[in-house]
């Protein structure tokens, strides 16, 4: 793809799960990064990646530091309300803030921003998302993500024309990867031990995306040239990759050769997910992702979801891995922001002691 203007990009969460995969891909893009990570995720690695070039928290960011930049992606999100520790209100009040704040700098200095939202703002529904669907966010975090696009929506004009990329669940390997998304977690259990555990009934309906085509769906929005005076949302992913849980653990599993087994207790440990409720999980939604293939038909899939899977669980297994690896708090945003707090290492303004 021929390169335009927008060369010089500003990655804000840069050192986490997607933001260390995807500052990887546009270096070999030839993009020139600068990256940008308070560090609250850094230290959950499994390969040998970047540090971020700026390590301070968004909050003290200056316009100075972001008015060079050609285009501002914008990583840097609360993920998971830790329970018993903070307000979820003001957990997520606290990124809505920032993120606005950044928006604003990037609208005043004519700087392209990319948002992440997630298409589980849909929640719930027995039919095809698109992006004029009404959404039914079910989560803090989800309804998070819908007050931010709101907020956006709001600062669009001639002048500036934000993009929203709601991904599907995301998956794959990165550097510092992450063990509390589906997919991810699955195969890890089968590696570690050599059984697929589904605390859910598995009936649920899920996009799913790898990480690779979510930094190939950024790459192409950074070359975009919109410039239609409003928030642009668009649905990230494959319709072939709609796919109910249970579908996704009998592919892993016949990968792997080990058995799906449920466990429906509550119990403290951390693959159990909050938001399931006797088996049942009440997140289920399919998702239509015409719109964005229409804009950027070069966005094509071009492996299948178990071809992913199998590259996944390849990469992994070139690993040591055990489960004491399974286990490790750094690998679960939840877990990792509620060991912080608790141990106050960052105060219930989420600024480092």
């Amino acid at each position: 793809m021929k390169m335009n203007k927008y060369k010089k990009i500003l990655i804000i969460g840069s050192d986490g799960y997607i933001g260390s995969a995807l500052t990887n891909y546009l270096k070999k893009k030839k993009f020139k990064i600068t990256t940008l990570d308070t560090g609250y995720f850094r230290d959950g690695i499994l390969e040998k990646t970047h540090k971020s070039i700026l390590n301070i928290d968004v909050r003290k960011l200056k316009e100075n530091n972001i008015k060079k930049f050609d285009v501002v992606i914008f990583l840097a999100a609360s993920q998971n309300d830790p329970s018993d520790t903070i307000n979820p209100y003001k957990f997520y009040e606290i990124s809505k803030r920032y993120t606005i704040r950044v928006a604003k700098i990037c609208k005043k200095n004519n700087i392209k921003f990319i948002f992440p939202s997630s298409c589980s703002v849909y929640g719930y529904g027995q039919n095809k998302f698109s992006e004029k669907t009404m959404t039914f966010p079910l989560t803090n975090y989800s309804k998070n993500k819908i007050a931010i696009e709101k907020e956006l929506s709001k600062l669009a004009d001639k002048n500036f024309s934000p993009i929203a990329l709601r991904l599907s669940t995301v998956f794959g390997f990165s550097p510092r990867i992450r063990l509390d998304l589906v997919i991810n977690m699955l195969c890890m259990l089968a590696i570690t031990k050599k059984k697929i555990i589904l605390n859910s009934n598995g009936l649920a309906w899920r996009p799913h995306i790898s990480i690779n085509d979510v930094c190939l769906a950024f790459f192409l929005s950074i070359n975009s040239n919109i410039q239609n005076g409003r928030l642009n949302i668009f649905n990230v992913g494959h319709d072939k990759n709609n796919i109910k849980i249970i579908d996704i653990a009998k592919i892993i599993s016949k990968l792997t050769k080990v058995e799906i087994h449920f466990s429906f207790e509550k119990k403290k440990s951390l693959i159990y997910d909050r938001n399931i409720k006797n088996g049942a999980d009440k997140r289920s939604y399919r998702v239509s992702f015409l719109k964005f293939k229409k804009k950027f038909p070069k966005f094509r899939q071009k492996k299948n979801i178990k071809s992913e899977i199998k590259s996944l669980i390849k990469k992994l297994n070139s690993f040591a891995l055990t489960e004491k690896t399974l286990n490790n708090y750094k690998f679960y945003r939840l877990q990792k922001m509620e060991y912080l707090i608790k141990n106050k290492k960052i105060n219930k303004n989420l600024y480092w002691v």
